[in-house]
């Protein structure tokens, strides 16, 4: 299993998480990769061999709908949709068993 996230190990929780999976079984390999740049999606994927993606966007930037930015949206929305996107191209035709894209927004 391999999980990515922009900072990788350094990510809160990331040793715990490693553990408890390793304890039920799996394997598990953490990176640092930004899902919202293509080119990093490329390059992890050139290296991994995929069968299932699950990508949980868990990008947050709350506020009222008349103080919400353009660049505000723009920074929730990439990581969400557009991280989607580049995993949906970066795959290209290999088969898959899943993907799986979950994410969420909120506007007040």
């Amino acid at each position: 299993m391999v999980l990515a996230s922009r900072r990788g190990m350094a990510a809160e929780g990331a040793d715990e998480l490693c553990e408890e999976l390793r304890a039920l079984g799996a394997g598990v390999e953490v990176v640092a990769c930004d899902v919202g740049v293509r080119r990093e999606v490329e390059e992890l994927l050139a290296r991994c061999d995929v069968s299932a993606v699950v990508h949980a966007a868990g990008v947050l930037d709350d506020g009222v709908v008349g103080g919400l930015t353009v660049d505000r949206l723009a920074g929730v929305w990439e990581a969400k949709a557009g991280a989607a996107w580049h995993l949906h191209h970066a795959l290209g035709d290999r088969e898959l068993d899943a993907f799986i894209v979950f994410s969420s927004a909120a506007g007040v």
